[in-house]
């Protein structure tokens, strides 16, 4: 929305005769607005030349494929799954293997933590 006002604004005041279009290199691309402030670099010539209407990557949309995506899902919800069933059988055994299966398994990561820094 901002891009589009900015744009209006700008070939508002562009003279008529002229044709303007929106470049999306005016606002997103650093090369360009180097290249406006030195003008005498051989590159900016080049840089100048380049005209876009498109950012570089889209904004907002995701072109995530949906099979991936349901996969992942799919895979989540399993994992989900499997763990509310341990994780409720575990809340059904008598308080002190309840820790012993605790401390072991701290333990057991602080151990894996430990040698995976050295």
């Amino acid at each position: 929305q901002f891009l589009v006002e900015s744009h209006k604004r700008k070939s508002s005041s562009s003279p008529k005769n002229e044709e303007s279009k929106f470049n999306a290199a005016d606002y997103f691309f650093v090369s360009t607005k180097i290249a406006k402030q030195y003008p005498n670099l051989p590159v900016a010539k080049i840089i100048a030349r380049f005209n876009t209407p498109w950012p570089r990557r889209s904004y907002g949309q995701s072109h995530v494929d949906k099979s991936k995506h349901r996969k992942q899902a799919f895979i989540m919800s399993t994992l989900t799954a499997v763990l509310i069933v341990f994780l409720s059988s575990f809340v059904t055994f008598p308080a002190e293997i309840q820790d012993i299966i605790v401390d072991c398994t701290s333990d057991a990561l602080i151990g894996f933590v430990v040698v995976l820094h050295i």
